[in-house]
């Protein structure tokens, strides 16, 4: 039996702190580690429902303490030892709630079926630091003083995980999918995860030039959304050769008019960047254009919004089940 107490870390020397930096202010440091900073219940939930497992579970102290108290870390326990970080500072398990079995699709980013979404929220809605715990290889508690010099959110919520990245995926050939031609704008990009995922979109392929997908800005904005979508990055445009629905493209001034449409599904879309839209080049490669309909007479309308017109566009159209 498992009696081990979460390790608690009060020094910023600690290593495991100063890689809590890196990752969360760091647009590229989880390409070179291979790991991301998830912060927030939200977050970290969305990633469990998807069917990630978090290497390590990190509390601010006084969030496991106020919800989760064990004797070597709450108040009345101030005076007894206890151990920095070590690779047995795991939690004991026999007295934690289990999460909700659910059932996987092939891999990460294809999630159980929206009736057992359902009731595994119904079940968790409020998840306590032990949920999370029960789900880690590890968990960890961290002085709040030390929380607050990484943590990234206007109001900590005194929780997150890392997460270990799989190996970069491929291009799957036949599905929908979302283009991004350097789109560079953080919120941009998070938030047209979040309206690819929610109207069907599996796949994300970012053209070199495109902000990172994983960076810290972008997976705030995603609320949750990566987990759910198989992410391609630093691509040359080459390599869309490998998709085969056809390509439809975003344009202020030619093409049919979106509400006009009739949409083929599967299809791929492609967004251009903030000021120059979609580069000539892939304009090309359209085998459609598409133009949004702006009776107030706006010139043109930001990435983000007309993404999710599109979107919207194509997965409401589709008799299909979700």
């Amino acid at each position: 039996m498992n009696t081990h107490e979460p390790a608690l870390i009060q020094s910023r020397e600690n290593p495991l702190v100063k890689q809590l930096k890196r990752l969360a202010q760091e647009s590229g440091a989880y390409r070179k580690q291979g790991r991301v900073w998830v912060e927030g219940e939200h977050l970290c939930s969305a990633a469990r429902l998807r069917g990630w497992q978090p290497e390590v579970v990190v509390y601010a102290e006084s969030v496991w303490c106020a919800q989760a108290p064990h004797p070597s870390l709450s108040p009345k326990g101030r005076g007894r030892s206890v151990a920095l970080i070590s690779d047995a500072a795991l939690p004991s398990r026999e007295r934690l709630p289990v999460f909700l079995p659910l059932p996987l699709g092939e891999g990460r980013g294809e999630g159980p079926p929206l009736g057992m979404q359902n009731k595994y929220h119904k079940q968790n809605r409020h998840p306590a630091p032990a949920h999370q715990a029960q789900a880690a290889i590890k968990t960890v508690v961290i002085a709040d003083a030390l929380w607050r010099e990484f943590t990234a959110l206007e109001s900590p919520e005194g929780v997150g995980c890392i997460l270990i990245l799989p190996e970069a995926p491929g291009l799957k050939p036949n599905a929908p999918t979302v283009v991004l031609d350097r789109v560079q704008d953080a919120g941009n990009v998070g938030s047209i995860l979040r309206s690819a995922s929610a109207f069907g979109f599996t796949q994300i392929a970012a053209i070199k030039g495109t902000a990172l997908l994983w960076s810290p800005k972008v997976l705030r904005a995603g609320m949750g959304a990566h987990f759910a979508l198989r992410l391609v990055e630093g691509l040359d445009e080459a390599a869309l050769d490998a998709l085969k629905p056809p390509l439809l493209a975003t344009s202020s001034h030619q093409g049919d008019w979106l509400h006009r449409a009739e949409l083929p599904w599967p299809c791929g879309w492609l967004l251009g960047h903030e000021g120059q839209g979609v580069s000539p080049t892939l304009q090309a490669r359209a085998a459609r254009h598409i133009r949004i309909a702006q009776p107030g007479g706006e010139e043109s309308l930001n990435v983000a919004a007309a993404a999710a017109i599109c979107l919207h566009a194509s997965g409401a159209g589709q008799d299909r089940t979700r």
